[in-house]
């Protein structure tokens, strides 16, 4: 029956990869992974309405990432999966986890949530594949497989870093352990962001309360619970985001008072959005990062405050830097979280209480700030300009130059000068055929460490996406929004609303689109608060984007 399956899938992948199955798969994989560390990937499934009674589920990790643990939440219920090791197709240690319809300890009909341990790597990069059969009467009713076109099955992509030695220390927080800031009234200023980097292994309590000082009122609250769900409360009110935090990995957390709503952040994606029902900006706060669970530390870096007036993206562009300056913001407080370093850049951010607090060495993604690089194009020559962007002097510049954007080769080195405002250039011959050229600056530190400036191209510029989807607007919305498809060539397209679950909600077109942009118009009039998935999929793929309905 397997053998059967992957036949079926290397052999007809265009009939399996065509079907409207109306399952959902979706994977959430870190992003911040120091190397060597072990991590985990999760997975939620909702099968499809239709018989069957037996499911493979195949993970295809490559030959170095062994998994360690496979674990499933179905219905309000955790279980240790049994799974064999096994071939698949080109995969010589693929895992197969196999789930039979009669096992009264799942519901089939509600998610499926799979947490998939898996060990450390020492790779820069790996890709993880899935594949999925579901069997009625031991013949394939339905079958997916991430290695097809157009599935509805992604793969993974997992990035690792190296640890730099400028990220220093970071906090730890054990059983009863806090760390608390009281802020000054905000009055009429535009907003109030804090930001820090979190880690945990497991950990079941909340990590971040915001509170009345004089009242003793929880405000907010963001927390993990048992199966590892983020979960939100202001007020009272509790929201579960859906993220989960895989162990070992960094989150970069961002919570933004602006208004009278309050966004949460995790990694670029905003998790949360809600209109608090009584404002803020008149009170006395206590902002405490904490950890109430005697079994798993949590760890905290590099937490700073902010009176922002910024766009939002541009806290996010220096997440990763220790030192960070925005044109309108001004920068209440910051604290790198190292047991011989505090810097307080304002009076109305002050520490308020400090208990059994511990510093170990970071690993934490912090990185001196890249050089800048620009490049000047005219007749037979490149010209080169870059200057130092962060506020520590490296040691060297070396410029590399790649022909694939892949491999870069040294093709100049200079030493950094004395001073910090100085401009460098390096001229480079090339080619007025339309050959395409990379260029970037490799900055290396006195600490060893080394950060790229981003890469440039030169020439013939990149193939076109075919298909170009933008953010609804108003995101969030209440009841309606609207969202833009532009279709640079004719094509058949099909563009579906989802709930969390995979639900459809609404087929909002399927036909052929012409060339152009289009306008499509969503009414969630008689549908609750919450986070939703609008997916566009043409013949060259699939485009899924989020967007929040706040009532």
């Amino acid at each position: 029956m397997k053998r059967l399956f992957i036949a079926i899938l290397f052999v007809f992948p265009i009939i399996l990869s065509a079907q409207d199955s109306g399952i959902y798969f979706n994977v959430s994989a870190p992003q911040y992974i120091p190397s060597g560390k072990a991590f985990d990937i999760f997975c939620i499934v909702k099968f499809p309405d239709i018989k069957f009674d037996e499911v493979y589920f195949y993970i295809l990790p490559g030959e170095r990432i062994p998994i360690q643990e496979i674990s499933a939440y179905n219905s309000n219920s955790t279980h240790k999966l049994k799974f064999e090791e096994t071939e698949f197709g080109n995969y010589k240690n693929a895992y197969l986890v196999h789930l039979n319809r009669s096992d009264t300890l799942y519901d089939f009909n509600s998610v499926f949530r799979f947490k998939l341990s898996i060990a450390q790597s020492y790779e820069q990069r790996v890709s993880v594949n899935y594949a999925l059969a579901i069997f009625k009467d031991g013949n394939t009713v339905q079958a997916y497989s991430s290695l097809i076109k157009n599935s509805p099955i992604n793969e993974s992509e997992i990035n690792f870093y190296k640890p730099q030695s400028v990220a220093g220390k970071c906090l730890l927080l054990e059983d009863e352990a806090r760390y608390s800031l009281s802020i000054d009234p905000l009055g009429n200023e535009t907003g109030l962001l804090a930001e820090f980097w979190l880690k945990q292994n497991n950990a079941n309590s909340d990590f971040l309360q915001i509170i009345n000082t004089d009242t003793k009122q929880n405000y907010f609250t963001i927390g993990l619970n048992s199966n590892g769900f983020v979960y939100l409360t202001d007020f009272s009110r509790t929201f579960y985001s859906g993220l989960s935090l895989s162990k070992n990995s960094w989150y970069h957390f961002v919570i933004f008072y602006s208004g009278e709503k309050v966004r949460v952040f995790c990694n670029k994606d905003l998790i949360y959005e809600n209109a608090l029902y009584k404002s803020i900006k008149d009170d006395f706060l206590r902002l405490t990062l904490v950890n109430n669970d005697n079994n798993s530390p949590v760890y905290f870096d590099q937490l700073r405050v902010w009176n922002y007036r910024d766009n939002v993206e541009q806290c996010f562009s220096n997440a990763q830097y220790v030192y960070a300056g925005l044109e309108k913001s001004e920068l209440l407080y910051q604290d790198n979280l190292n047991d011989d370093f505090t810097s307080s850049g304002a009076s109305s951010v002050k520490q308020y209480e400090t208990r059994k607090l511990r510093y170990v060495q970071s690993d934490a993604p912090i990185i001196s700030k890249a050089p800048e690089l620009n490049v000047a194009v005219s007749s037979g020559y490149c010209t080169l300009e870059w200057s130092n962007n962060d506020i520590q002097k490296p040691k060297n510049y070396i410029v590399e130059k790649s022909l694939d954007g892949i491999i870069f080769t040294e093709i100049f080195k200079t030493v950094a000068d004395e001073d910090q405002d100085k401009t460098y250039y390096y001229s480079d011959t090339h080619s007025e055929n339309g050959n395409i050229t990379y260029y970037r600056v490799k900055q290396i530190n006195y600490n060893g460490s080394e950060v790229y400036s981003s890469s440039i191209k030169v020439g013939l510029s990149a193939k076109k996406e075919k298909v170009i989807v933008g953010q609804n607007y108003p995101n969030p919305f209440n009841p309606t929004t609207t969202f833009t498809v532009e279709m640079l060539e004719t094509a058949d397209a099909k563009i579906i609303i989802y709930n969390l679950v995979g639900k459809t909600i609404a087929v909002l077109y399927d036909g052929t689109l012409s060339a152009g942009v289009h306008n499509f118009y969503f009414d969630g009039t008689n549908l609750p608060s919450g986070l939703y998935l609008y997916a566009i999929t043409t013949p060259s793929g699939s485009i899924v984007k989020k967007m929040i309905l706040t009532k």
